[in-house]
């Protein structure tokens, strides 16, 4: 085996490594804030009240006993 053979083999070597590598971060205990960041189009409004198809929706989603 030449050594430009044994070069180009081991380079394949290598990006095959580096494609199968993946990075897990680490988890982390912080406590999270609940909803979305402030300004994010969908953040709640504490200060309005629901309107009344807001309000059917919500009533829908936390029925006792509801099917999934």
């Amino acid at each position: 085996m030449t050594l430009r053979r044994l070069l180009r083999r081991l380079g394949e070597g290598v990006i095959a490594a580096g494609c199968l590598w993946v990075y897990v971060p680490p988890v982390e205990d912080e406590w999270q804030p609940a909803g979305p960041p402030p300004r994010h189009p969908e953040r709640l409004r504490p200060d309005l009240p629901l309107s009344e198809i807001e309000l059917l929706l919500e009533r829908s989603l936390t029925a006792p006993g509801r099917r999934s």
